[in-house]
């Protein structure tokens, strides 16, 4: 039984209200106290796999619907990581050194 509550009219149920309370709410911390938003992206990840698991999907399916997903918007990902100078300064470096490496390939003739 979906507990729900009624706000102008439309039916909002109480599991995908918090769900959606809980990103909001931890996207606004990290642009409110400078942190990367890459931290309110896992921080939504762990949020909406929770949610998953209360809506019965197995873990199993869950680790494969978050796979799919971040490889979805890896390259949105990639760019956040290299633009985090502070959490990952190291990491930060060998992507921008290997965005610019130029290309060994092998070529036929």
């Amino acid at each position: 039984m979906a507990v729900f509550i009624v706000a102008k009219g439309m039916a909002i149920f109480m599991p995908e209200a918090v769900t959606m309370l809980l990103f909001i709410a931890g996207l606004l911390i990290c642009i409110g106290s400078g942190l990367s938003i890459f931290y309110a992206l896992i921080f939504g990840l762990g949020v909406f796999f929770v949610y998953g698991l209360i809506q019965r999907h197995s873990f199993r399916a869950m680790l494969k619907m978050s796979v799919k997903g971040v490889g979805t918007v890896k390259n949105i990902l990639l760019v956040f990581v290299m633009s985090a100078e502070k959490p990952f300064p190291k990491l930060s470096a060998a992507l921008s050194f290997l965005s610019r490496a130029p290309d060994f390939s092998l070529r036929l003739l």
